[in-house]
């Protein structure tokens, strides 16, 4: 027993407990931020309690705030308890009575607190308000749009306010549409000088409310908002991730409000690639997005640059994401510039290597479709695409892959019927990869396209079927 008592024991025993607290609170926040909503997590906040004893410790702070003449240690005291309190996500039943009422009762005393107190009391507010809306219809009651509007004139109580916000307008499409018709988030940063001073919470506010809006007009404030963040912040602008996450809820609900700004958004994005930026994966889902959605200005040379970067870039990732704009930007394109220029300047000549030799499917697919569209994309009479043997890019197309199956049959069928002599370009791989897709079990419609083609493409000799 003696030995338990030793301060290195102790010492243990803390160092456990702190580091079992550390989880608790990284789940609850991790759990918080994947529901969009915020919460403080309170690095004081007490090992868990019995219901019994959790219902007495509130019982006791409402006495207290119960008090006709509250003094400002007491006021202090019962916030930093509260605060503790309400960021856990366990509570016993009949706590909402307690919390409910010593909410109303800060209320009260709201015109009277100090800028300290406040941000305590919005941070208790911010917890309550991310488990769910029950409280809601109280806070409302209490006159919770007035109070965040006041507390929102003070800069320093604008982390906290937003949190608010943000909770509340993920419940309440009227909190939302008073929030967006006062233009509330413009004003707060207008009270920041220097963007990189701007809290995260008001960026994250931003992001929330452009998902739960679909009006043009208010989508189309939040893209100016975006695009003056991205330009006049450098570097140490720590949340340029999250801006260009708005982007591309935007651009899912209405391309043609970033039109203006595709060029400038595009060369934002492809020179992060090339500084290999922390929020580099981020912006690149982004561009995926707008390139599914809309041909992009000067594509043939952003194409190239794209291009250029995955060929050179080592991170899986950013490489599948790269090729996967290169594929819908060689989809989108209305002309056969784009695929003439990949062509003409060699890009795959290096692709057959890589492709062969990759260990990561991902990419060789994504390799595979880049060719295989370019090859689709212009007329087979000029024989351009022919020069770099595409062809025999078709023999590497794996049978569980329908779709790209489906576009090498096509690009074989398109050859044949402009009587393109492509004797030359086929080989003992091609041969086997064809005889593999006649036998294999395709869906019915590949499989009658590759019989078709086994009638009157490969003649004497020419394929061993």
């Amino acid at each position: 027993m003696a030995s338990l008592r030793t301060r290195t024991n102790l010492s243990e025993q803390c160092h456990f407990c702190s580091l079992e607290l550390k989880k608790i609170r990284d789940t609850k926040r991790s759990q918080m931020l994947s529901n969009n909503r915020l919460i403080v997590v309170c690095d004081t906040e007490s090992p868990r309690l019995s219901p019994r004893s959790y219902l007495s410790n509130l019982t006791e702070l409402y006495q207290i705030v119960n008090h006709e003449n509250l003094t400002p240690f007491e006021l202090d005291f019962v916030l930093d308890k509260v605060l503790q309190v309400s960021s856990r996500r366990d509570h016993p039943p009949m706590t909402e009575i307690f919390m409910s009422g010593l909410i109303n009762k800060f209320f009260n005393l709201g015109s009277n607190m100090e800028l300290p107190q406040k941000k305590v009391f919005l941070q208790i507010l911010e917890n309550i308000t991310a488990a769910d809306a029950i409280y809601h219809k109280e806070l409302q009651k209490n006159g919770i749009v007035q109070f965040i509007t006041q507390c929102a004139k003070e800069k320093e109580l604008i982390p906290d306010t937003c949190g608010c916000i943000c909770n509340l307008c993920l419940d309440s499409p009227e909190i939302l549409s008073i929030v967006m018709k006062s233009k509330l988030l413009n004003t707060m940063i207008a009270m920041y000088e220097n963007i990189v001073d701007i809290p995260y919470t008001l960026i994250w506010d931003i992001r929330v409310i452009v998902q739960s809006i679909r009006e043009t007009s208010i989508l189309s404030d939040f893209v100016m908002l975006a695009m003056n963040l991205l330009d006049n912040s450098d570097e140490s602008f720590k949340y340029k991730d999250v801006m260009y996450i708005i982007i591309g809820e935007i651009c899912m609900k209405d391309v043609s409000l970033l039109q203006p700004f595709l060029k400038k958004i595009v060369n934002m994005i492809v020179l992060a690639c090339q500084k290999d930026s922390s929020y580099c994966t981020v912006a690149l889902r982004t561009l995926e997005v707008i390139t599914l959605k809309t041909e992009i200005p000067n594509s043939v040379s952003e194409c190239i640059r794209i291009l250029q970067i995955e060929h050179y870039s080592t991170d899986l990732t950013v490489k599948e994401f790269l090729l996967k704009c290169a594929v819908n930007m060689i989809n989108m394109a209305r002309t056969t510039e784009l695929p003439l220029t990949l062509v003409s300047q060699n890009f795959f000549y290096s692709y057959m290597p890589r492709i062969e030799q990759s260990h990561h499917e991902k990419e060789k697919l994504l390799l595979l479709e880049v060719v295989i569209l370019c090859a689709l994309a212009f007329k087979c009479e000029e024989e351009c695409f022919l020069d770099v043997n595409i062809l025999q890019f078709i023999a590497l197309v794996p049978m569980n892959n329908t779709r790209l199956v489906v576009l090498s049959l096509v690009l074989l069928q398109k050859v044949v019927s402009r009587n393109v002599d492509i004797e030359s370009y086929v080989d003992e791989k091609l041969r086997m990869w064809f005889d593999k897709v006649l036998v294999s079990k395709q869906n019915n419609t590949v499989s009658d396209m590759a019989k078709a083609l086994a009638m009157h493409i490969f003649i004497e000799d020419q394929m061993a079927l």
